[in-house]
């Protein structure tokens, strides 16, 4: 999908947040955990400007390396796998959450009516909610100088279209 494309750890944290919010686990979430999420979102800021390096032991792709790990963590995949088919139910309700994302904030709005998938998922990028400062900024201005101001927000186009 569209949302993987632009730094989607960003993303997948809103849809999370929203999902402990509405589960109601926002307090039971370890500090830890938090940490660790916070990292990996900076880890995903400094890949992305990393994308031309290769890197890693050019193992994830031979058989023989996925034969290792499915042999020694096969309970772990049982488990996982029955998590993913099944899904768990998540109580009726809605939820808006935001964090901040390399071009601004970015919201989710969760909409659940108590079954195993969200009713409705709304994500508010920031290149949408940038671009609304267009007029503004544009405002007294020539024709020519709109392709500056646009320029300046540096809008991704794929999250405006919706």
């Amino acid at each position: 999908t569209r949302m993987d494309y632009l730094s989607p750890i960003f993303n997948e944290t809103a849809y999370c947040l929203g999902v402990e919010k509405l589960l109601g686990i926002t307090n039971d979430v370890p500090e830890r955990a938090s940490v660790i999420r916070v990292m990996m979102m900076e880890f995903n800021r400094i890949s992305s400007h990393m994308v031309a390096l290769g890197g890693g032991d050019g193992l994830g792709n031979s058989l023989e390396h996925i034969r290792q790990i499915m042999g020694t963590s096969m309970e772990a995949l049982i488990h996982h796998f029955k998590i993913v088919t099944e899904g768990f139910r998540v109580p009726a309700g809605q939820v808006y959450t935001a964090v901040e994302s390399p071009r601004g904030e970015l919201g989710a709005h969760l909409v659940s009516d108590g079954g195993t998938r969200p009713y409705r998922v709304h994500f508010r990028t920031p290149s949408f909610s940038n671009l609304q400062s267009t007029s503004a900024m544009c405002e007294g201005s020539l024709i020519a100088d709109v392709v500056a101001a646009v320029a300046s927000i540096d809008p991704v186009m794929g999250d405006v279209d919706r």
